[in-house]
């Protein structure tokens, strides 16, 4: 073990609830101990600007940047948690991804709102931040980061190979490893499309244990036309935006269907999505972690366990906090760039060399 560092990773994901924050101690490449966790939930009002600014303005958005506003919002909330944790500690350095409002690989844009200059001035903290435009400007897709953690995870947890992480947030992505070959892609909707009918229909953030969804009936018709997207057949590396597939979501809502069988059948396009990346990996997987938001959802989960074959494993069986997962990840790939490793890699961003990713930003004085 090379020398270690204490860094706050945090993260804030596509759900858009809130800002997970983790306080760890790692040297970024073979050890890694939780100090803390924390989480800052985003109030109704800023819920509800944020879903705006992804679901109907981006377009403008990106034109203008005209995100000064809720940059500022975004940065003090971080601050917040920052605050959190460092009354008590000496922290090294701070790892933030900012709130992504828009990814879209083919156009080369990745959208995070927040400002780590203003961050690292409010906090007096060194600040490492813009991953995924730091990747994309150096030719990869900007997604997915969490590869390099996984297989940390699966080398510490002695896995079975070949293993897979697989994340379930408003977009679903995996990890895969066999000692041989490091994968990552993004592999369809996850959480995304089933919390907007939710908020729509009935005004809840999501559907809780996937209860509603258990009482529909899936669409196969739908569901055939779905198996044929072309992204499914894409191959690796691929990412998407939590709204890349709002066309096929506008498509099944002209079908008059009842509320249940909609959330029945979007939960289905996350299973197909699924199902369809393991067909294009190397080797038949054998241990299948399942981390991120969905999985929370009993009924996705029990699809997932009836046409998955292979040993599912779930966070806290291997000590993991289900929750903070992803900002464990921030804080692990900060402690990369400060050690000058790569995160990002051919097979999971589509680079064409491992690179080194990351920006660091030290306090400015009388800004």
């Amino acid at each position: 073990m090379s020398e270690t560092l204490k860094i706050i990773g945090l993260m804030s994901g596509t759900s858009m609830d809130g800002i997970d924050a983790s306080f760890v101690e790692t040297d970024g490449d073979t050890y890694l101990k939780n100090i803390s966790n924390h989480y800052i939930k985003y109030n109704k009002n800023e819920k509800i600007k944020l879903f705006e600014i992804q679901e109907k303005y981006l377009t403008d958005f990106v034109k203008k940047k005209d995100a000064t506003a809720y940059d500022e919002i975004i940065t003090n909330l971080h601050c917040q948690a920052i605050k959190k944790i460092a009354i008590n500690h000496k922290i090294d350095f701070v790892g933030f991804h900012g709130q992504t409002v828009l990814h879209n690989a083919n156009k080369k844009i990745s959208l995070q709102l927040g400002n780590p200059q203003k961050l690292s001035n409010l906090t007096n903290l060194k600040i490492i931040s813009c991953f995924r435009a730091d990747d994309i400007n150096k030719g990869g897709q900007g997604a997915p980061l969490a590869p390099i953690f996984h297989k940390f995870l699966i080398k510490k947890n002695k896995l079975e190979l070949p293993s897979l992480f697989l994340n379930i947030g408003g977009v679903s992505n995996i990890t895969y490893y066999d000692k041989e070959h490091l994968i990552g892609f993004d592999v369809g909707p996850g959480n995304g499309l089933i919390d907007l009918y939710m908020r729509s229909k009935f005004n809840k953030n999501y559907d809780q244990n996937g209860e509603k969804a258990s009482f529909g009936i899936i669409n196969e018709d739908f569901i055939n036309k779905f198996k044929l997207n072309k992204f499914h057949k894409l191959s690796y590396p691929k990412s998407l935006d939590i709204m890349s597939f709002k066309k096929e979501y506008n498509e099944l809502l002209s079908y008059d269907l009842k509320a249940n069988d909609v959330l029945a059948t979007l939960t289905e396009l996350t299973v197909i999505s699924i199902q369809n990346s393991l067909d294009i990996l190397p080797k038949k997987i054998k241990d299948f972690v399942i981390v991120g938001g969905g999985l929370h959802n009993k009924y996705l989960i029990n699809r997932l366990k009836q046409t998955i074959d292979a040993r599912f494993i779930f966070p806290k069986e291997i000590s993991l906090d289900e929750d903070f997962v992803e900002s464990e990840m921030i804080a692990y790939i900060s402690a990369r760039k400060i050690k000058n490793l790569p995160v990002t890699f051919p097979h999971t961003t589509g680079v064409t060399k491992p690179l080194v990713i990351g920006k660091i930003f030290y306090p400015i004085k009388n800004h």
